[in-house]
């Protein structure tokens, strides 16, 4: 088995910063250990990932998995949007004091098309280590996904449906995404959908997300979009117990 040292870095959206106390540090799994800290560019965070490995190939997939659910957990717990992550360098060491060094070409998974700065204390870098320690249920890493996603979009429309769409997922169908929707608001604003149905203003939304008409309530969509992103931090919430 190698030891490997590979470092990385997330970044954030833009208008966004996240400043870290001190370091965070955790164990994910066997045979890998991930260090974060401040980077002196204020848009990004440092990622230094120890993998033990019988080669590089499985070692950077492992590091690649590892920064891809950092992204995630970071946009969940800490609502800051993880726009892209890059491997920068690989080391490792087959024989005692003696390393080999790979410099990596920057690999970026996640949308570049994308301040709020928010800083984290001693006590809530331990609440996020264990956070990020954890193992999550395969279901809620796939809505993580998702979630960054509608975090990382800067179109206030798209990112109204972005969030429709999770809850869309979670209840199965734009019907009992209303009834979810009644459930948590009393006296829920309801409008026509041209079929003859009356509908939730989100489902509403969300169907003439697309419309070119110069009537279309764009300002609506504005109004509203906190709503939806609370609605499906809730129903996320409730069906995975976070």
């Amino acid at each position: 088995m190698v030891k490997y040292e590979i470092s990385g870095q997330l970044y954030f959206g833009e208008k966004f910063q996240l400043a870290l106390k001190n370091h965070l540090c955790y164990q994910a799994g066997d045979g890998l250990e991930v260090l974060v800290r401040n980077s002196p560019e204020n848009n990004s965070l440092e990622v230094a990932l120890k993998v033990i490995s019988e080669n590089e190939e499985s070692a950077v997939i492992r590091a690649e998995n590892e920064l891809e659910k950092l992204s995630n957990l970071i946009g969940w717990f800490q609502n800051i949007p993880i726009v892209k992550w890059k491997i920068n360098a690989i080391t490792f060491s087959e024989k005692e004091n003696s390393q080999n060094v790979v410099i990596v070409a920057e690999t970026v998974t996640l949308s570049e098309k994308l301040s709020i700065k928010k800083t984290l204390g001693d006590e809530s870098i331990k609440t996020l280590e264990k956070q990020l320690s954890k193992s999550y249920d395969k279901g809620f890493e796939e809505i993580l996904i998702m979630w960054r996603e509608a975090l990382a979009e800067e179109s206030k429309g798209l990112k109204f449906f972005l969030f429709y769409r999770i809850l869309e997922k979670l209840c199965g169908s734009r019907a009992n995404v209303d009834k979810f929707i009644e459930s948590k608001i009393d006296n829920v604003e309801k409008r026509d959908d041209g079929r003859g149905n009356q509908v939730t203003i989100f489902t509403f939304l969300r169907d003439n997300i697309h419309a070119k008409h110069p009537r279309f309530p764009y300002k609506e969509i504005n109004q509203y979009l906190p709503q939806i992103q609370e609605l499906a931090r809730r129903k996320i919430e409730e069906d995975f117990c976070i």
